[in-house]
């Protein structure tokens, strides 16, 4: 369990999930920060699409399964000041 004990198992979900993204981001920031030789532009090429794929892959996950799962909707009904940031989180999924 978190150090929040009071989140909400579903919350903790969301939680480990975005962290999952976040660390597979930073691994790709990492990767693009790096200037390859001749020698290892191939490597390069073939880690970057590999990552790029997974991070797509994942994002697309994640976004159905916080549409579809009613994440967002729970959210709301625990704590309704946050309807405008869920709404505009929704409209934001379909572009990234």
């Amino acid at each position: 369990m978190s150090h929040d004990s009071h989140i909400h198992p579903i919350g903790e979900h969301v939680h480990r999930q975005h962290q999952d993204l976040h660390e597979l981001m930073c691994t790709i920031g990492r990767l693009l920060s790096h200037h390859p030789d001749e020698n290892s532009l191939e490597h390069f090429m073939i880690q970057g699409r590999l990552f790029l794929k997974e991070l797509r892959h994942k994002l697309a996950d994640h976004f159905i399964r916080e549409e579809r799962g009613g994440y967002l909707e729970e959210a709301v009904g625990r704590v309704p000041r946050l309807a405008t940031c869920v709404a505009l989180l929704e409209k934001q999924h379909p572009e990234l």
